[in-house]
């Protein structure tokens, strides 16, 4: 097996992982771990307010960068060594303190 025939780590390949995590992935895994119902993007800001530490801005995307570091603390979950639903609360606690809360 050649390095052609091995999945290349670019921007799309990222975006896309990224999409089906927080889309098909997480959700369906939820019921198994017992985490809250999230829609996806209460997943995205669960994990990308994680790893930049603060609440991301409302329409602004993601680097690809914060997308890799996201998709590796999701895949933390889905092994059980992160709670998502710490996470979820977690990230509601700091939209609420910036003022930029769901409700």
């Amino acid at each position: 097996m050649g390095r052609d025939s091995e999945p290349r780590l670019c921007e799309a390949n990222v975006r896309a992982l990224w999409g089906r995590m927080v889309g098909e992935i997480l959700p369906a895994a939820a019921p198994r771990f017992g985490w809250p119902p999230l829609t996806p993007a209460e997943y995205a800001e669960a994990l990308l307010d994680q790893v930049r530490q603060s609440p991301c801005e409302p329409g602004r995307p993601p680097c690809a960068i914060d997308l890799v570091l996201a998709i590796e603390l999701a895949d933390r979950a889905l092994r059980g060594q992160v709670c998502m639903k710490g996470l979820a609360r977690r990230s509601r606690e700091m939209r609420e303190r910036a003022g930029r809360g769901r409700g």
